[in-house]
């Protein structure tokens, strides 16, 4: 198939080392003309990512632009300089008539409180 594509990412938080502070850490890519067909694959230092909300054949027909989100709980990216990888495998007509178009990519990183959102705690009860 086609060579993946290489995006460098520096990461200044140290992701490892926060632990459970972090609630999620989300890879987003922002597709242009995505299909059915297509067969992401995305990969952070090598680890494959899960896909959270992948097209599926038989849904609606996406949007021209679409964000697809990945979940980097298992691959949390390193302090510094990490490598994303894209490959795509899409039918071979497709391809040659309507190029996917990566525009974006971001990568999402939300902590807990007290450096994120505040949220009561698991089974808090206010005191009257």
């Amino acid at each position: 198939g086609p060579e993946p594509a290489i995006f460098p990412i520096d990461v200044a938080d140290d992701v490892a080392g926060a632990g459970a502070r972090i609630d999620h850490v989300h890879l987003e890519l922002l597709l242009k003309a995505p299909c059915h067909l297509d067969e992401l694959t995305v990969t952070c230092n090598g680890t494959p990512l899960p896909c959270l909300n992948p097209l599926e054949a038989g849904k609606p027909a996406p949007d021209f632009r679409v964000w697809l989100v990945y979940d980097l709980a298992g691959a949390p990216p390193r302090q510094g300089r990490n490598e994303i990888a894209v490959s795509v495998k899409r039918a071979a007509r497709l391809a040659a008539e309507i190029p996917l178009v990566l525009t974006d990519l971001e990568l999402s990183v939300r902590y807990r409180y007290p450096d994120g959102p505040f949220r009561e705690p698991p089974g808090y009860i206010p005191r009257t």
